[in-house]
């Protein structure tokens, strides 16, 4: 392997073969997850309150969407098909302050963690989820993206990031960017099973 190539990785790595192909799975906890989700999809000179909305909806998106490839062998792709994860070699002393500070929050609705769904732009406005999937959800609603003079790029449904980072910029909390993306939301706080 080339020393340009070489990436690093917390947990550990199970190689599987299924079907004649090798499939390399990170067993992770998933707050060293996050780790290397937050700086895969926000850059880190980003706003901290950014970051922090960041973690929390890619702790309620990875929670809700446990077991989502199970057919495969593992829970969640490594890419934005499902949420962007470069491992421990991605990780940057910004990001990881936003999720260490946000430990366990996730986002529920009627008790349920939501798959919090998110994009890079909107380009001026978000959309519902039927608009792109068979049906909507009643957590997201379409608003201003507060993403204007970017252009559109995500399928548009939930927080765009861009306009996450410009609310924060704005002033805005982590918590307020999150309630104004996601809609009758409850923040909760995982239970640790010590």
């Amino acid at each position: 392997m080339s020393p340009g190539l070489q990436k690093w990785y917390r947990g550990i790595l199970i190689i599987q073969a299924r079907n004649n192909t090798l499939t390399v799975i990170n067993d992770v906890e998933l707050e060293d997850y996050l780790k290397g989700v937050i700086p895969s999809e926000m850059p880190s000179g980003w706003d901290t309150e950014a970051h922090k909305a960041q973690a929390i909806a890619a702790r309620s998106y990875a929670l809700a969407n446990l077991g989502k490839r199970a057919d495969k062998g593992y829970d969640l792709n490594d890419t934005p098909q499902d949420q962007a994860y470069g491992g421990a070699s991605a990780e940057t002393p910004q990001t990881t302050y936003a999720v260490l500070t946000t430990k366990g929050e996730v986002l529920t609705y009627e008790d349920k963690i939501i798959p919090a769904y998110y994009h890079a732009s909107s380009g001026g406005k978000t959309i519902e989820a039927g608009e792109v999937w068979s049906h909507d959800l009643p957590f997201i609603k379409s608003v201003e993206g507060h993403d204007k003079g970017t252009r559109k790029h995500g399928h548009g449904v939930g927080m765009s990031q861009h306009g996450a980072n410009n609310l924060a910029n704005m002033g805005y909390t982590a918590k307020q960017i999150l309630n104004y993306f996601y809609k009758d939301i409850r923040f909760a706080r995982l239970r640790r099973n010590n």
